[in-house]
């Protein structure tokens, strides 16, 4: 016969448990019944004690059930071992029952007697021993003839042993018989429903599958409903995941497991990007964290780490206004980076170095928070030299080659960098390095995962030749000017507007929009600037580019956004370049209500 209780285990469960600290409260505080002894003789102290122990007993059992430290299999044989001292008790408090147990008669009120159980002891007086032998009379009798004396009849230390005893196995018939019925009862509810981590491999490879294929559709986006499905396959693995113990989790596979949580982080991660606190993602990179900690195992731990500094780059990034919440988040994940590359091994050495050099990227923005201001240097250098370390790691890792691109960027505009012609060359040789990975890499990457590369590579392809117009003398630039023109339009803008088309939806509008035209706009600026050296005509259409991308723009462009680009205008290295006429049109497009 089945015993799955299916809906009713839960009451079935609090049913019993609520029974038997019921029954324990009961005998507590009930009065003696007439075939026990009285209480002069046994004190309800066994009872009340017995109660207090049942209380503690079950609220014990049932922690222990929550918190996942006993299985309900290891509650059900506790059920069966107590039962079984339950059945030891019953026959010892009635083995002293029937052995010393005597009755006494009393005269009441209107010459009314009544009789008492009291507790004899297991040795006779010896007055009472010569007595019952000259006699040859019974005990009781014995008792009967002392005038009910119990001193008379038995010793006092063999009364008070056999009384001890008694308490003992009544304190012992409640205690195992209220916990019996308390374990078996949770051991139901352990039973048939899905908890303490039974199901716990199941959920979690039915998520790994359910969180893959949705990543490989690319439907979790900004706030879009998840799958019905994908929704909960993640709910039923974090309360299987909430509700498993440590030792039945050490029984997973550490790469299935460390992908499961990954995963739950991730998409939390996605959902929350709106929000300030990623609340969610936070919670479970903590949990991640946490759990191979347990484990002591380095390598998935690093990667839990990485996990969650990701999302602290998230949250530091300029959509959080809050100067001092910008600065603890980017200082804790400097932190959480750091720990992670004491401990991480070469395989990983390149990743780690590549997060720290974000971080120091982002320590090192403008205590304004305006980005055309300085940069904050030992920090950007930094963030530089960790960039270097970890394309020196990983030579063809494009994230890497990314970051390296990206910090030189901004390092070599840097002051004192922007006046030194080394860092002119370091631009060119780090735009180069992320040249010859994207040639390699770009073609298998797919959709929106193309945009971060492009904007980079496109922006620091111009850069590289702005800068190189810079640096070289007057007397060259005539000649130099159709090569390095043609750089921009054949090998920078193409990857630019590439990023234009991806831009298909409002979320990435918003992330990339502003910058992409901005960039745009700057790359035609740069080719006006050069091709003005060589026909008036051709710089004068490049210019009109300047202006409809600088116009795009502005369209989505947060207030501050338009004002630290208009006062860029006469420090960049393209747009400072341009006629004075020029420069002042696009200050007055830029400007909050101009046109």
């Amino acid at each position: 016969m089945s015993t799955n209780l299916g809906q009713y285990a839960q009451l079935v469960a609090a049913a019993g448990t609520l029974i038997a600290v019921g029954a324990a409260l009961i005998q507590s505080w009930r009065k003696r019944a007439t075939w026990e002894p009285v209480e002069e003789d046994l004190p309800l102290l066994g009872q009340k004690l017995a109660g207090l122990f049942v209380s503690l007993a079950v609220a014990t059992l049932w922690y222990r059930y929550q918190a996942n430290l006993d299985s309900s299999a290891d509650f059900l044989n506790a059920a069966w071992i107590l039962a079984g001292a339950l059945c030891c008790f019953v026959l010892l408090y009635a083995l002293l029952m029937g052995v010393f147990v005597f009755e006494r008669e009393i005269v009441t009120g209107n010459k009314k007697v009544s009789k008492q159980k009291i507790v004899g002891g297991f040795l006779l007086t010896p007055a009472a021993r010569d007595s019952r032998t000259k006699h040859q009379v019974t005990i009781q009798e014995l008792f009967r003839g002392a005038a009910y004396d119990a001193d008379k009849v038995w010793t006092k230390f063999s009364r008070a042993i056999v009384k001890l005893l008694m308490a003992f196995s009544y304190v012992g018939v409640v205690f195992t018989g209220t916990v019996t019925l308390a374990s078996a009862s949770i051991a139901v509810m352990g039973g048939d429903s899905p908890t303490p981590g039974s199901d716990l491999a199941t959920t979690l490879s039915k998520w790994n599958q359910q969180a893959e294929q949705a990543k490989k559709s690319g439907t979790i986006a900004p706030k879009t409903a998840l799958p019905t499905g994908l929704a909960a396959a993640r709910s039923s693995f974090e309360t299987a995941w909430r509700l498993s113990s440590l030792d039945q989790r050490k029984q997973l596979s550490k790469e299935q497991a460390y992908k499961a949580l990954s995963s739950v982080v991730g998409i939390y991660r996605i959902q929350e990007s709106d929000g300030s606190s990623r609340s969610n993602a936070i919670q479970w990179a903590d949990e991640s964290i946490k759990y191979f900690e347990e484990l002591q195992d380095r390598k998935w731990l690093v990667e839990a780490l990485l996990d969650k500094a990701a999302i602290l780059l998230d949250l530091a990034q300029l959509e959080n206004t809050s100067k001092d919440d910008f600065l603890r988040l980017s200082s804790d994940g400097d932190a959480l980076v750091q720990r992670a590359s004491e401990i991480a091994g070469p395989e990983k050495a390149g990743e780690v170095l590549r997060v720290a050099s974000r971080f120091y990227y982002n320590l090192a923005r403008p205590k304004s928070f305006r980005l055309s201001d300085s940069w904050d240097n030992i920090y950007l250098l930094q963030a530089y030299k960790k960039a270097k370390e970890s394309v020196a790691a990983d030579p063809g890792d494009l994230k890497s080659a990314n970051q390296l691109l990206r910090s030189t960027m901004k390092a070599a505009k840097n002051p004192p960098q922007d006046g030194d012609v080394i860092w002119g060359k370091n631009l060119r040789l780090a735009q180069l390095g992320m040249k010859k990975v994207w040639e390699e890499k770009g073609p298998k990457i797919l959709g929106s995962n193309r945009l971060s590369s492009l904007n980079v590579l496109g922006t620091g392809t111009y850069e590289a030749v702005a800068r190189e117009w810079n640096d070289m003398p007057a007397r060259e630039r005539k000649a130099s000017a159709p090569a390095l023109a043609d750089e921009i339009a054949t090998e920078s803008l193409p990857l630019l507007r590439e990023a234009e088309t991806l831009l298909q939806n409002d979320e990435l509008k918003k992330a990339y929009g502003f910058d992409l035209y901005y960039d745009i706009a700057r790359a035609h600026a740069q080719r006006t600037v050069m091709l003005r050296v060589i026909d008036k005509r051709r710089a004068a259409k490049e210019f009109d580019e300047v202006v409809v991308n600088l116009g795009h723009a502005r369209e989505g462009a947060k207030a501050s956004q338009l004002d630290a680009a208009a006062k860029d205008i006469d420090h960049d290295i393209s747009f400072s370049k341009l006629a004075p006429a020029e420069r002042l049109r696009l200050t007055g497009l830029l400007r909050v209500g101009g046109g």
